[in-house]
């Protein structure tokens, strides 16, 4: 049983929606900027990817507010996708990992209006059956422990929203990133360039209905990795090889070749020697003689619990690149060792969005106004607030 992605909303540092997102990927429009609100540890603007170049306020805000924008985007979609009309849809949403000062205490709460306003934005379109939403506080790997999750409900006939947005745009946050010494700067050559990104997917069981997908998922895995990013000791990193090849197994013969191989690779040396071992793992097995690495991050930052939806959209923004087979996506949580792997390829909806997103390119795009739903009310008090703090 695959998964079939047959729409995808987009909140990146490129601006909201899914082609102004790919068209600034593929015109290489840098959304990195120093940001004049704060100092990494070089005594130079630190170097982030925020959307609307927002100032630094809360995780919250800017979360419910990226996520409104991704929702917002698929659905102005869905609402004309009849033929899915009544298909029970399970809701899933992918958060931060609690750490780094952002704990249970603040996740907890935002993990609650967020589904609360999940539920009610679902309840207002006429086509899905959504059911109770549910949330994973799981970081940078949460989208494949999610995708793991939809392929079970897929067997059984359900369709899923995938809901997964963090940001890094909040001041007790990047304050702890930066007394760790974990940010990037001229000083912190391996620290991580905070972002910010939201991606509603919406997946439903392959053959179900007549809609070209814009990608199929056929294996998704999770992992365990005993000594972490953070841990002072060796490791073997198993965790990351060990999800690769089990979101492959099941497949058997049927596994397609792995042309293409993402990591959430953000400048950190542990990452980098995880990505390389994990490579070398896979080199033995599926992976294509002439596969090439890809890193999203080095477009859009850091972008935590969002990472695997982004790396998916950048597969789209490049189609090319995937051709020759599948694509595997791959990613570590920082504080838990969860390790996830997602195996795709793309499908017949990801030509007709690549010749939209050409278009858009060659002509010029404007940005949609935000829709109404989820989004972030405090936000512009809050971004008021801190632009008189700084006047």
């Amino acid at each position: 049983m695959s998964l079939a992605l047959v729409d995808m909303g987009l909140a990146t540092a490129a601006g909201p929606g899914l082609v102004p997102g790919l068209v600034a990927l593929v015109k290489d429009d840098s959304a990195l900027y120093g940001h004049p609100g704060f100092v990494g540890s070089d005594f130079k603007r630190q170097l982030v990817a925020f959307q609307d170049r927002a100032l630094i306020g809360t995780a919250e805000e800017r979360i419910l507010t990226l996520a409104g924008r991704a929702m917002g985007d698929m659905l102005r979609r869905v609402t004309a996708l009849e033929v899915l009309r009544g298909i029970g849809t399970d809701v899933i949403i992918v958060l931060p990992e609690p750490g780094d000062g952002l704990g249970e205490d603040r996740l907890g709460p935002l993990s609650q209006i967020l589904m609360d306003r999940a539920t009610e934005a679902l309840g207002k379109q006429n086509i899905l059956d959504p059911g109770q939403a549910q949330v994973a506080l799981s970081g940078h790997a949460g989208g494949a422990e999610a995708m793991v999750r939809a392929l079970d409900g897929a067997r059984a006939g359900r369709a899923t929203i995938l809901l997964c947005a963090d940001s890094y745009a909040d001041r007790t946050r990047l304050n702890a990133l930066n007394d760790a010494g974990r940010l990037f700067s001229d000083t912190g050559q391996f620290g991580l360039i905070p972002g910010e990104a939201s991606a509603a997917l919406l997946l439903i069981p392959a053959g179900t209905a007549e809609i070209p997908p814009l990608a199929l998922i056929d294996g998704a895995a999770t992992g365990r990795e005993p000594v972490g990013e953070l841990d002072e000791a060796e490791s073997a990193y198993s965790g990351l090889s060990e999800a690769a090849y089990a979101a492959i197994d099941p497949l058997g013969r049927d596994a397609p070749e792995v042309a293409l191989l993402l990591s959430d690779w953000n400048n950190g040396r542990y990452r980098a020697a995880e990505f390389a071992t994990a490579t070398l793992r896979l080199a033995a097995g599926p992976l294509a003689e002439e596969a090439e690495p890809l890193y999203p991050a080095l477009a859009w930052g850091d972008t935590g619990a969002a990472s695997l939806p982004l790396a998916l959209a950048q597969v789209l923004a490049f189609p090319e690149m995937a051709q020759g087979g599948a694509a595997m996506a791959l990613a570590s949580s920082v504080l838990s060792g969860l390790r996830g792997a997602v195996l795709f390829r793309l499908g017949p909806g990801a030509a007709v969005l690549a010749q939209t997103v050409a278009a858009a390119a060659a002509e010029g795009t404007e940005e949609d106004d935000d829709p109404p739903i989820l989004d972030g009310d405090a936000l512009a008090a809050a971004e008021a607030e801190a632009e008189r703090e700084t006047d």
